[in-house]
């Protein structure tokens, strides 16, 4: 059996076997491993293990379309993946799900700051609020900027706990879908000036 090289790209780690490590050059760990009873029935079978650091998951990706390396315990970028799925030497795992979610968080106090002479923060108004929701068109975020590597979600619950949302405000029923006139519209209910309108629209 060749000896079984992985990397962990800056990651915290735990094995389950025992190991002497000496280092033998920057960035390369060579682990002699004195193979447990658990780690033989669970861990890798091979008589040694390499660890190898990088700066950058692109160096990981790299080394690995080299051969320089036997594994890569990293996510994929898309382009990364494009090209992995068209290499027959490349061996992709199933995505795993995640519990993360992109959000922005908006203060809506009434008051700004003392710096503003304490004005009235235009987030306090719900129909701004409203407003902003419909400029938000998270369709193109998935598709063009995550470039489908993500999930819709109209609640703030990761898509992996979807069964935990509200069905009655999200899709197809949620109530503030990407529309830049609709948006316009909760402006003027909130009295926002009539150039903001304008330039929404065009």
């Amino acid at each position: 059996m060749r000896e079984f090289k992985a990397v962990f790209a800056l990651i915290l780690f735990s094995l389950l076997f025992t190991t002497t490590m000496n280092v033998e050059s920057e960035g390369i760990i060579k682990i002699n491993s004195v193979i447990t009873t658990q780690a033989e029935q669970y861990g890798p079978r091979a008589p040694g293990l390499e660890i190898y650091f990088y700066y950058n998951p692109e160096a990981i990706f790299q080394a690995l379309v080299h051969n320089e390396i036997d594994l890569m315990d990293w996510p994929l970028s898309a382009d990364q993946y494009y090209y992995a799925i068209t290499d027959p030497n490349i061996i992709l795992t199933p995505p795993s799900p995640y519990l993360d979610v992109f959000e922005i968080a908006l203060n809506n106090n009434y008051t700004v700051s003392y710096l503003y002479n304490n004005v009235r923060n235009p987030l306090n108004d719900v129909y701004f609020r409203k407003a902003i929701a419909c400029m938000v068109d998270k369709d193109r975020i998935v598709y063009e900027i995550l470039c489908g590597f993500g999930d819709r979600i109209d609640v703030p619950i990761p898509y992996l706990l979807h069964s935990w949302w509200n069905n009655s405000v999200v899709y197809p029923n949620y109530p503030y879908e990407y529309s830049l006139e609709r948006a316009a519209q909760f402006l003027r209910w909130a009295g926002q000036v009539q150039k903001i309108v304008e330039t929404l629209i065009l």
